[in-house]
């Protein structure tokens, strides 16, 4: 059934905002919980995200996609836009910081679809 066959406006309302609820909490298309409320805590130095950026690479964050259908390299990159911000906000930074570089790649697989994460700290 698709959702057009459905003629209740009401019932048609609570499926989408259902649906997007569900959509928010999945990231590299696997389930996570609710987030957490949780004191600020960066990886970035405050001297770091003072100067924006100017003092250079801190992290080296690389993307790993494992899909079934490889993407152009736009729609690559901009699938995963929600996880580059999950990710930035969790090192307390800006995602156009300057102290980040960000690697993306996919691999064709036939098994799960998801994301590799890495992240690589470089010494100072």
């Amino acid at each position: 059934m698709k959702l057009s066959d459905i003629h209740d406006n009401r019932l048609r309302a609570r499926i989408i905002k259902a649906d997007q609820e569900q959509n928010r909490r999945q990231v590299g298309g696997l389930e996570t919980s609710q987030p957490k409320q949780t004191p600020s805590r960066t990886l970035v130095s405050p001297d770091a995200k003072r100067k924006s950026g100017k003092a250079g690479v801190e992290f080296i964050i690389t993307l790993l996609s494992h899909r079934r259908r490889l993407l152009d390299s736009d729609n690559h990159i901009g699938s995963l836009k929600p996880l580059r911000d999950g990710i930035a906000k969790t090192l307390g930074i800006d995602d156009g910081s300057l102290a980040v570089r960000w690697q993306y790649h996919q691999i064709k697989t036939e098994g799960r679809e998801g994301v590799v994460v890495t992240v690589e700290r470089l010494s100072c």
